[in-house]
């Protein structure tokens, strides 16, 4: 699950300063998130009658986090957290005097998938002054998963889906 973080972001209290029409933008996003939670809610219980997976993925200090819907919907889920740094999976500056640089960005993802806990697990081992900041075109570019992220993403499902398949292969074969 990959709900845009925008409203629920840590910058968000200090752009409300900007003024009204910052503060609308603020709130149409806070409403989006609303509606696709709701909507994921209802998926999620139709993905726990079929044993389905879930990973929800934010930024580690979204505010969303701290919702208490969202908190609920973890305990209910039985969800596990990880948290890693997108500097240890190949986010890089792509623009400005910083390009080729690490960008550090913290993120979370809470699941029930115990294959992906491990694969999403690195923090940050750069020197500080290495990282690039996470600003200007380089910021839409760090809410996309990296090649390497993505990698591990599939070798957490190829994992998954093989410990799957042989559980049910031995309850078929001991019916």
């Amino acid at each position: 699950v990959s709900i845009p973080c925008t409203g629920g972001s840590s910058w968000q209290s200090l752009n409300a300063s900007r003024g009204e029409q910052t503060r609308q933008r603020i709130l149409e996003h806070k409403q989006l998130y609303s509606k696709l939670w709701t909507n994921l809610q209802k998926l999620a219980t139709k993905l726990k009658q079929h044993d389905g997976m879930i990973a929800i993925e934010w930024p580690r200090h979204c505010t969303y986090w701290k919702q208490p819907e969202v908190e609920e919907f973890i305990r209910e889920h039985k969800l596990k957290t990880t948290t890693f740094d997108v500097c240890r999976y190949g986010l890089m500056a792509k623009h400005g005097k910083d390009r080729g640089q690490p960008i550090k960005k913290p993120w979370r993802v809470d699941t029930n998938m115990p294959e992906l806990l491990p694969l999403l697990s690195k923090r940050c081992n750069h020197d500080p002054s290495t990282h690039a900041r996470c600003s200007g075109y380089d910021t839409r570019l760090s809410e996309q998963y990296t090649e390497e992220i993505v990698d591990h993403i599939h070798a957490a499902l190829k994992q998954h889906c093989k410990a799957y398949e042989s559980a049910n292969h031995k309850t078929t074969k001991a019916n």
